[in-house]
């Protein structure tokens, strides 16, 4: 099937659902809809992202991120050790690369901070 021809199958449905009155009595009616907590970048695949969000999984975009942000906090309260430096200075990269492949660079208020 065409999406147009799914499209309009789908609200043929919802025409008859709604004069059936089965959308009458859901729960939540006439209260606005709970923020949606999946952001997704225009043209993403929303979808997918929900259904990720809702098993539970973390983008690794977020994941690097987090990551990025303990070891940062870290370096304020002591030295990192050369391992922890070398995971940071990775993630960063990592993060940079990520950002890059999706069109979204980093501006200089965004890039990770390294410890010399």
């Amino acid at each position: 099937m065409k999406p147009s021809t799914i499209h309009a199958l789908a609200e043929s449905r919802i025409k008859e659902a709604r004069a059936r009155g089965l959308f009458d009595d859901l729960p939540g009616a006439g209260e606005p809809l709970p923020e949606d907590r999946v952001k997704v970048e225009p043209g993403g695949d929303r979808m997918a992202a929900r259904v990720a969000s809702m098993v539970g999984h973390v983008p690794l975009e977020i994941q690097l991120g987090r990551r990025i942000k303990e070891l940062r906090l870290l370096a304020f309260e002591r030295k990192l050790t050369e391992a922890e430096s070398k995971e940071l200075r990775d993630a960063s990269i990592r993060l940079a690369v990520l950002h890059q492949t999706a069109g979204r660079h980093l501006t200089a208020s965004k890039v990770p901070f390294m410890p010399g």
